[in-house]
């Protein structure tokens, strides 16, 4: 099993592979504004669901044997 800072470093690559690949929509790169976005605005691929829902797995089935 993978520890949470192995997990960090995939988690992390893979959002900046999709972040070169996937424009979510947008028609042209558009500038950072600063500011903050609602959680229920955000964008997330079904890749990252899957892997935050798979690390969370992870880390129950290890709080249990603790």
């Amino acid at each position: 099993m993978a520890n949470i800072n192995e997990s960090i470093d995939q988690l992390t690559e893979s959002l900046q592979q999709l972040a070169k690949t996937k424009t979510y929509g947008h028609a042209s790169p558009c500038e950072a504004v600063a500011g903050e976005v609602p959680a229920n605005e955000l964008k997330v691929s079904e890749e990252v669901e899957r892997f935050v829902a798979s690390t969370r797995a992870i880390q129950t089935k290890r709080a249990t044997f603790l």
